[in-house]
């Protein structure tokens, strides 16, 4: 009997874990069992780390304590385990580490999987080259190659990563545009220690540029603008508090009465929530209000996740409750509405900074080394720098570094032939809202009839138009991708590790 080929399109965060779960979930070759072979493509030869992860920044820090970012399902301490192997001090889970120290557990991730499913019988093989077209072909995958080889599977995980920036203003090929900050070490080496830098965005994107490049020592202005202005909120010391009215079955009760959620019903909930745990709903009302300059507003969250004020923990344990249950029970007109008017919002509020990298920024606001510049309309190459236009004010900068997202994330660039292609052949289908179509259930890729292709699955933010918000928690992308691994194994049991 042939073997089973599985290729796994991305070896970020996604495909890190789908290929761990896989070599361990998989049957060693024995002569009554398809032996697997397993190809990992990535055209950046960093197999494990992805965009998000980039060596290159101590500074840097990822966003969640560490014994949330493991990429084994069932294993919370996987991270912490690694981190004490690898020579640190035994740690309570709660600290913020580097992202360069992730990058180096995500390749360790990978490098020992394909080491053990070599030890156990079967192929693992990674390929630094970019998968440019996928279509199937009876029931076989037929994946080419930038360098134009082709590659045979019967099934296949896409896992292209994140989005990059997008270039809002037309700035790209510009002398001093940069349109994405990563690698941060390489673009922050690019940079004279005395130029006035404006960043495009401000969100933990911008943080980690940020941070970077004070760290270097870095000697000029450095400008955060966007829209708002505004910064992600800061993140507290001590967990939120238990829920005292929000459960499932008071979201399901509330999908009863109109066969979909609205928008009024969140706010309810969140009342509701504040009520029970003695907040004031104006402390959320002077968030949404947008009437506070950006930097007093930061200044104030740094206060008072210091001083452990309630409002906020309230708030992202509601968010959190909600984040895989809400936006599958949105009607479209729903989604539209939250996306054009609560996304930034929530974004801000619901994704907060390390305290240490709030207490960075804000000494640098003091040092008046770091300005937050709101109300941007318009960012214009001159002839021998840039113009940035907010109402009545002017900037000048000599470099601008792009991280601005876009409010519905388009395809990564790396992935948009391959993507392509498969919408070309109906193998599949944009979602309105981002990425491409898939069973909410399973992660299967549906094609253009609205089939789900057995076989073919889809993690990430490939996914999303139908997960949301859920799709840049990695708790939730290490929860989809055990699902997809899961359903493929169920689906042949003959693979399923005894």
């Amino acid at each position: 009997m042939s073997p089973v080929r599985i290729g796994i399109v991305g070896a970020g965060a996604a495909g890190a874990s789908v290929l761990d779960m896989l070599v361990r979930e998989l049957q060693p070759d024995t002569p009554f069992a398809r032996a697997p072979e397993i190809t990992v493509f990535d055209p950046s030869m960093r197999f494990g780390p992805g965009r998000a992860y980039l060596p290159g920044s101590e500074k840097a820090l990822l966003n969640l304590p560490a014994r949330m970012m493991s990429v084994r399902l069932g294993e919370p301490g996987h991270f912490v385990e690694w981190l004490e192997k690898d020579g640190r001090a035994p740690l309570s889970g709660d600290e913020f580490l580097p992202r360069s120290v992730y990058a180096r557990y995500l390749e360790d991730v990978v490098a020992d999987a394909v080491t053990t499913g070599r030890q156990r019988g079967f192929q693992a093989k990674l390929v630094g080259d970019r998968a440019d077209s996928l279509v199937r072909e009876s029931d076989v995958f037929r994946v080419r190659t930038a360098t134009a080889e082709v590659h045979q599977f019967d099934a296949v995980f896409l896992c292209p990563g994140t989005t990059e920036p997008v270039d809002t203003y037309g700035l790209t090929g510009r002398p001093g545009f940069v349109p994405d900050p990563y690698p941060l070490g390489k673009t922050v080496a690019q940079i004279n220690r005395g130029e006035t830098v404006a960043v495009l965005g401000t969100g933990l994107t911008a943080i980690d540029f940020v941070l970077e490049l004070a760290a270097s020592g870095h000697q000029g202005q450095i400008l955060a603008v966007s829209r708002s202005g505004y910064l992600p909120s800061v993140r507290y010391a001590s967990s939120g508090p238990e829920l005292a009215v929000t459960s499932s079955d008071t979201v399901v009760s509330l999908v009863e009465q109109r066969g979909h959620l609205s928008l009024l019903d969140i706010y309810r909930l969140l009342r509701a929530e504040f009520r029970a745990h003695g907040v004031p709903m104006s402390d959320l009302w002077r968030e949404l209000r947008n009437q506070e300059t950006p930097e007093r507003r930061f200044l104030r969250h740094v206060e008072e996740a210091r001083d452990g004020r309630p409002w906020h923990l309230v708030l992202v344990a509601v968010a959190r409750h909600l984040a895989d249950k809400a936006w599958p029970l949105f009607d479209d007109t729903t989604r539209a509405a939250f996306i054009q008017q609560w996304h930034g919002v929530c974004a801000r509020l619901c994704a907060p900074m390390p305290q240490e990298s709030a207490a960075e920024l804000a000494r640098l606001m003091q040092t008046r080394q770091l300005r937050l510049v709101g109300g941007v309309e318009k960012v214009t190459a001159t002839e021998d720098d840039f113009l940035v236009e907010a109402g009545p004010n002017r900037y000048v900068a000599d470099r601008v570094v792009n991280s601005a997202r876009p409010r519905v994330p388009v395809l990564p660039r790396r992935a948009r032939q391959l993507i392509g292609s498969m919408v070309h052949s109906g193998l599949a289908v944009p979602h309105p809202f981002g990425g491409i179509r898939i069973d909410a259930g399973t992660g299967l890729v549906c094609d253009a009839t609205g089939s789900a292709v057995p076989g073919l699955y889809a993690l990430g933010e490939l996914t999303v138009g139908e997960r949301y918000v859920e799709t840049t928690i990695l708790g939730a992308i290490v929860r989809r991708a055990a699902q997809a691994v899961r359903h493929l194994l169920d689906r042949d049991p003959a693979l399923r590790q005894e």
